[in-house]
């Protein structure tokens, strides 16, 4: 039985045991993730089995779920996002060769018999996020508008410089005999 899972687990003896864990997890124990976030409450619920395959491979396999508030990159509005995802992973130590795995499980290496079974987890939720987030549809996403006194002003775009009137500039001024 898992005690603690915010703490580093012995996972060589929990996947001889063959240990499952269904229960709930803050998303306050996930610091990289929370980074990403426009609003960080909330839980991901997680259903983990441990377990040893024949050829001696300690396995880590489950699902998380759960529902992340993003920012929205074309409206900068919060943006909710379902999250579900399935992982198979093989804990392979250090030094250890991998050898060939079956397609269903990825290779994580380990340093320790200990694992920060949490950090393993908040890898894959990262995994699953969008690089740039937005809404889906047109109709619930409108860019934010521009407000008087912001730092571009129609004036300014009006009067923008254009690099190559000084090219311009140069054709004029040269006299007819150089041409």
């Amino acid at each position: 039985m898992i005690e603690d899972v915010t703490q580093p687990l012995d996972v060589s003896r929990l996947g001889d045991a063959r240990v499952d864990f269904n229960g709930s997890l803050a998303l306050s124990w996930f610091p990289r993730l929370q980074a990403e976030l426009a609003e960080a409450g909330g839980s991901v619920q997680a259903a983990l089995c441990f377990a040893r395959e024949l050829q001696g491979r300690r396995t880590l396999s489950g699902t998380l779920s759960t529902e992340l508030v993003l920012t929205c990159q074309r409206c900068l509005q919060p943006l909710r996002f379902p999250l579900q995802t399935r992982f198979h992973l093989a804990l392979v130590d250090a030094g250890e060769d991998a050898g060939p795995l079956p397609d269903q499980l990825e290779a994580v290496v380990v340093d320790a018999e200990r694992v920060d079974v949490l950090a393993l987890l908040e890898d894959e939720l990262l995994l699953c996020l969008p690089i740039a987030p937005r809404h889906r549809s047109e109709e619930r996403c409108v860019a934010p508008t521009r407000h008087e006194g912001s730092s571009f002003s129609e004036t300014e775009v009006d009067e923008k410089h254009n690099p190559f009137a000084v090219l311009r500039d140069l054709h004029v001024k040269q006299s007819p005999e150089k041409r």
